[in-house]
């Protein structure tokens, strides 16, 4: 029965377990979810998690749920809350608060990983308060992965919503951080001159004005510079011209 295959999932050899969530899968049997839910929600082992997969198994998950297991002790459940709600596209206030917190607070590198990949698959709006936190992380900046991860995110809307990336980058003092210095703006600049279309080089022109030092100019150049090998732009707009233009005047030159 499916409340007996609930017990096969404590047992040791790994076959026996993938074997009864594939039975539970095949039924779809939601009346067992509310006893695994809670067994999952007092567990903390393995079984916990094998709980939370048969949940899903068989059509248990949803938000209100998700709400809950964001702050699981155990940290496969927050990684695989965030990856079916990132696969599904799901999103609302609640889970985007504790999203924002977990970003901001969670110990694993694993899901901080998990929640940075997710990024690029909610909303701009939804995401970007999100990605903030994690580029904050400073024991980040040197992870293999991770960087690449929240750029993936950034760049994947970095033409659909250039506004909120100027936005997110107004905040000073996230330029600051590791992850961004090391990581971030130079891929920036080279986004925005790479496709040259009016849209993007105003953003390009937005984030050389919103760079907080001189140093920072220079990395975007620099990313710039990269974006534009191969030919020059073709009538860039005056936002540009002006913001290379403060640039040429503020860099001492010879004749």
């Amino acid at each position: 029965t499916s409340s007996e295959l609930i017990n096969v999932l404590k047992h040791p050899n790994k076959w026996h377990r993938q074997t009864a969530q594939r039975l539970l899968a095949d039924r779809r049997d939601k009346s067992i979810v509310p006893r695994l839910t809670s067994l999952m929600m007092k567990g903390k082992g393995q079984f916990a998690l094998e709980c939370f997969w048969a949940i899903n198994h068989c059509g248990g998950f949803n938000p209100h749920l998700a709400e809950h297991t964001l702050t699981h002790s155990h940290p496969f459940i927050r990684h695989w809350t965030i990856r079916l709600l990132g696969d599904d596209h799901t999103m609302t206030p609640i889970l985007r608060a504790k999203l924002i917190a977990l970003a901001k607070n969670e110990p694993n590198a694993e899901v901080r990983s998990c929640l940075a990949a997710s990024c690029k698959r909610w909303t701009a709006k939804d995401s970007f308060p999100i990605l903030a936190a994690l580029i904050r992380r400073d024991e980040d900046a040197n992870d293999k992965h991770i960087p690449l991860l929240l750029w993936w995110a950034i760049e994947n809307k970095a033409v659909s919503d250039g506004a909120q990336v100027a936005k997110l980058l107004a905040d000073k003092s996230l330029w600051q951080t590791p992850m961004m210095q090391s990581h971030l703006v130079k891929r920036l600049g080279q986004r925005f001159t790479a496709e040259r279309t009016a849209a993007n080089l105003k953003t390009a022109a937005k984030l050389l004005a919103l760079a907080p030092t001189d140093a920072d100019r220079d990395q975007l150049v620099t990313g710039m510079e990269e974006g534009l090998r191969g030919n020059a732009v073709q009538n860039p707009p005056k936002a540009l011209l002006a913001e290379t233009a403060k640039l040429w005047e503020s860099r001492p030159h010879t004749p």
